[in-house]
């Protein structure tokens, strides 16, 4: 048995310095194709100097390497599963603090509504209507089930 557990622990350290070994190689190519990518966009600057010259180092070039790295990172993706996730999770989220503080406050009435009413006055126009309607729904069905 312990053959095996020293079998396997040597595996996970090789697979371990495999990883840093890719993380390595893909951090210098990642930073070869970033300085590509600013070496490009110096050298289509206007031979001038002035105004113009200023903008393209100063504006231009590092705009053309930031967006290389948003493409290159992929943050479009990563920014809308960000957002996704959390539309996501905020609806159990206010039932769950609902039916936390209507077992605390389930014998005042007024501070339980209050709450309803300020959990809905988050939200703007029309959604405020149905938000309020739905909590107090499911506050009238938590406290007739108790």
């Amino acid at each position: 048995m312990p053959n095996r557990i020293a079998a396997w622990r040597k595996r996970a350290e090789g697979l371990h310095e495999q990883q840093e070994e890719i993380d390595a190689s893909q951090r210098t190519l990642r930073a070869a194709y970033l300085e590509d990518l600013r070496t490009e966009a110096q050298e289509r600057a206007p031979g001038r100097g002035g105004f113009a010259g200023w903008l393209h180092r100063h504006v231009l070039v590092p705009g053309a390497v930031v967006g290389g790295r948003v493409a290159l990172d992929d943050l479009g993706t990563h920014s809308g599963a960000l957002t996704y996730a959390s539309l996501i999770a905020v609806p159990p989220l206010m039932l769950f603090v609902l039916s936390v503080a209507s077992f605390f406050l389930k014998g005042n009435q007024q501070q339980l509504h209050d709450l309803v009413n300020a959990i809905a006055g988050i939200f703007p126009g029309q959604l405020e209507q149905s938000v309020h309607s739905f909590l107090t729904d499911q506050l009238d069905t938590a406290m007739n089930a108790r």
